[in-house]
């Protein structure tokens, strides 16, 4: 094996397992996003239910984008609400 075939190697093993980490983190992230989304659409159904399930068609039809709309419109609020108290 020469040198050329040894670093063709490395950096195709460093892209496989970059493209997966980001499939990984990509499933992980909109599977966490909706389950906070239909916890929090289920505490909240009367007073805000249509801010909610907005949301939760969001995630489902836009996926990762939604995921990330997500996260910055509600999750965050909810958090720094949370730490407040």
């Amino acid at each position: 094996m020469n040198d050329s075939n040894l670093v063709s190697l490395v950096i195709g093993g460093f892209l496989f397992t970059s493209i997966i980490f980001i499939v990984v983190l990509y499933v992980v992230f909109t599977a966490w996003m909706f389950i906070h989304s239909i916890i929090r659409t289920i505490k909240m159904w009367p007073e805000e239910n249509a801010l909610n399930l907005v949301m939760v068609l969001l995630i489902i039809v836009l996926e990762v984008i939604g995921a990330i709309v997500y996260y910055f419109d509600c999750y965050k609020k909810t958090s720094v609400l949370a730490r407040a108290r």
